[in-house]
């Protein structure tokens, strides 16, 4: 989603999403993740590269905020998914 995003081919979001619904039967929503994670990502690549393109002098500084940015939801998602499988969590009231 990203590359058709970048290279102005929205259109081919539609297919990507009904290839993401249509790869995880077991989980109806499966093609909204898909879209959000479309979403965030394209985002993010355009905010770095316009951020590259402003200010080319600070290569450096930018690379380490926009791997951070990646790097903080990542930790958070590992966090995420370590609090979710706690075993005081599985047990149903």
């Amino acid at each position: 989603m990203n590359a058709a995003a970048l290279t102005e081919n929205w259109w081919l979001w539609i297919p990507l999403t009904l290839g993401a619904a249509a790869c995880t039967p077991n989980w109806r929503w499966s093609w909204v993740l898909s879209l959000e994670l479309g979403l965030v990502g394209t985002e993010w690549t355009y905010v770095g590269a316009t951020a590259l393109a402003t200010w080319p002098t600070r290569c450096p500084l930018i690379g380490v905020v926009w791997g951070g940015a990646a790097l903080a939801l990542a930790v958070a998602g590992m966090l995420n998914r370590r609090y979710q499988s706690l075993p005081e969590r599985s047990i149903r009231l």
